[in-house]
């Protein structure tokens, strides 16, 4: 993890003392181990020093979180991405769109 991201993160997290978020400026990557960082916070506006402990662990690649089944799954892997083209056509169907979903859903059925 880049120390830049680990800053970032530490400055929205607030001071214990007096709640307020600590600056970049202000924050001091001391070191890690594994996955455990350890960062050193000085509060600008109480100056409450306060060591950070962060444990950050490397993404995991997992399966999209969907209520799709395989067969619709891998209809919408294969097809391509929306273009521009698809965006201008849908706001033109929305335009004139009478807000009926029942009659929409209706006349798909059949």
């Amino acid at each position: 993890m880049e120390e830049r991201v680990l800053r970032k993160l530490i400055c929205s997290i607030k001071c214990s003392s007096c709640g307020q978020p600590y600056e970049a400026q202000n924050v001091e990557v001391l070191g890690c181990s594994d996955e455990m960082w350890f960062v050193q916070a000085l509060c600008s506006s109480c100056h409450t020093q306060s060591l950070v402990v962060a444990m950050v662990r490397k993404e995991r690649q997992s399966a999209p979180l969907t209520d799709l089944n395989k067969s619709e799954m891998g209809k919408f892997m294969v097809s391509g991405a929306v273009s521009s083209d698809d965006l201008l056509q849908m706001h033109e169907y929305l335009k004139a769109f009478d807000g009926d979903f029942t009659g929409l859903f209706e006349s798909q059925k059949t």
